[in-house]
């Protein structure tokens, strides 16, 4: 039961960054901003977690991921790809990414 608890929850985490990408800018956060925006939606879940996040995204080809430039402490610049945006308005379904409400 906890393993199941555990992966919905990971699901509605990766639909709540993609969430934070389709609102900012050019579909573009860096890790710290996504970090901070998931703190205020419920998911207070700190710098190391957001980056697997990021990188189970990218690996998913829903997000594309750069280092930011002349950054001390190694920020992830994180983008929604379109296949990103077409999840999160429910136009395409992932696997591993909690499907948005109607």
């Amino acid at each position: 039961m906890i393993d199941v608890y555990r992966a919905a929850l990971r699901a509605d985490q990766r639909l709540s960054v993609l969430r934070v990408l389709e609102s900012s800018p050019r579909y573009t956060a860096n890790t710290a901003t996504i970090e901070i925006a998931l703190e205020h939606i419920g998911h207070p879940i700190g710098g190391v977690a957001v980056r697997h996040l990021c990188e189970w995204l990218r690996d998913a080809d829903l997000v594309e991921i750069t280092v930011a430039q002349d950054s001390a402490q190694g920020l992830l610049v994180v983008k929604a790809t379109s296949l990103g945006l077409d999840v999160v308005r429910g136009a395409v379904i992932r696997e591993g990414v909690r499907r948005p409400s109607p």
